[in-house]
């Protein structure tokens, strides 16, 4: 198969869905597919916006040589629009959906924006890859909650400081959406029309297929060798070792954890912290901060972006990794796990599909600090309860697909798109 795929930026960014794409990408090769990698440049939320309206990019993506053109759905404020272009493409696009931005936190005031243009995004699509039954649920929550009639407009963010003037009918899309830039784009309405009715938009969506992530990208030991290790980790004294594995963003819950920690009764714990901490400066200053006024800073190790290598020494020697963040499935985790790692994450997103509270880790609320240090020192006064924890950890991992059978998965999805869409061309002729 000719196969695209659009993303932001490189191919090597570090996040665990880029990691999914990176994978997917090789095992497709590797079975003798020819993937040409379409890459936007980062930018801020409105400058991705206004690619929708950029001829040459709508061109390149109409003039595209493929047989199905695969769209990481992190790149829809790009694409929302611009995928008219293909309305009439001899290809199907197939979306891959890691998590949704809809499903963030975010103002109060921007989610109606949000999930409007997310919506009609998802709307464009013949077909979907998903990486958990959670995030394949909120994509159909929110198209089954979009009226994708003629008369669908933005919605208006309803703070008075973020826009100025008069709003015209009908009005431009507008608000202050992130990087402190005015959005603000008084085009024609006639090319923000919806792509496609609710009922074809579901009709869509069922040509999907589910595919979870792996985690034997690393050098994972086999399963006696950590039934040993998990003995040895149960077995020794010392400060129990914490692990945090995440870019340094807000939505990880770096800031909740430390002062989860901060509360508890006594610091005999350690926490490394591995995270790329360039892509928000600001936030990683204000962690270095908090870390500083807590008096942590003897116990807090920020080890920033590190070699899968180091990773695996570092999941070697800890006792429990800690990530209450959402995501849309937690690569992170089955990683943990593979190394008899217990684990402590979000109820919010995907966890809840690998992670069984009590049994192979812990579920703690979304920004809830009490119940996250009442859990810590759980943790933290059972060693022989964390050894339990991590042998059911294990098996779970056994019980995940590899990388090899998750991309074989996709890559049978895709063959069947691109034949589904050959007998429709056919007929059409």
């Amino acid at each position: 198969m000719r196969i695209g795929l659009v993303i932001y930026g490189s191919l090597d960014t570090l996040s665990g869905g880029y990691l999914y794409d990176r994978k997917l990408v090789e095992y497709l090769r590797a079975s003798g597919d020819s993937v040409e990698i379409i890459s936007l440049p980062w930018r801020s939320y409105p400058r991705h916006l206004l690619d929708n309206f950029n001829p040459v990019w709508r061109r390149r993506l109409a003039e595209l040589d493929v047989d199905v053109l695969l769209q990481d759905e992190l790149n829809h404020p790009s694409l929302a629009w611009a995928n008219r272009a293909l309305a009439n493409a001899p290809f199907p696009v197939v979306s891959i959906v890691h998590h949704l931005r809809a499903s963030e936190e975010h103002p109060v005031w921007r989610l109606p924006f949000y999930r409007w243009v997310e919506g009609r995004y998802l709307a464009s699509i013949d077909g979907f890859v998903f990486n958990s039954r959670t995030t394949q649920n909120a994509v159909r929550s929110l198209l089954q909650k979009r009226n994708w009639d003629v008369t669908t407009q933005p919605p208006h963010p309803t703070p008075p400081q973020i826009g100025e003037g008069t709003v015209t009918t009908p009005p431009p899309i507008w608000g202050r959406l992130g990087g402190g830039e005015q959005l603000r784009l008084d085009t024609d309405f006639q090319d923000l029309n919806p792509p496609k009715s609710a009922q074809s938009a579901l009709s869509a969506f069922h040509s999907s297929v589910v595919a979870y992530p792996a985690a034997d990208h690393l050098d994972v030991p086999s399963a006696e060798a950590v039934a040993r290790l998990i003995d040895e980790r149960s077995a020794r004294s010392g400060p129990v070792e914490l692990l945090f594995v995440g870019n340094l963003i807000p939505r990880k819950g770096l800031h909740h954890l430390l002062a989860a920690l901060a509360q508890l009764p006594n610091q005999n714990w350690q926490l490394r912290v591995v995270g790329n901490t360039a892509v928000d400066s600001g936030y990683t200053a204000q962690l270095q901060a908090q870390i500083a006024r807590l008096g942590l800073s003897g116990s807090v190790a920020l080890h920033g972006r590190v070699s899968d290598a180091t990773l695996t020494e570092f999941l070697l020697r800890s006792d429990l990794l800690a990530v209450p963040s959402y995501e849309g499935f937690g690569i992170v985790y089955l990683e943990a796990m593979a190394f008899g790692l217990p684990v402590i994450a979000s109820t919010a997103g995907a966890a809840h599909e690998i992670v069984e509270p009590g049994v192979n880790g812990f579920l703690v609320e979304p920004a809830e600090t009490n119940g996250l240090t009442a859990t810590l020192t759980c943790c933290l006064a059972d060693r022989s309860a964390l050894a339990e924890m991590g042998r059911v950890a294990r098996r779970v991992y056994d019980s995940h697909p590899s990388w090899a059978q998750t991309g074989e998965r996709i890559r049978n999805f895709l063959e069947e798109q691109v034949n589904q869409n050959r007998r429709e061309v056919k007929r059409e002729t």
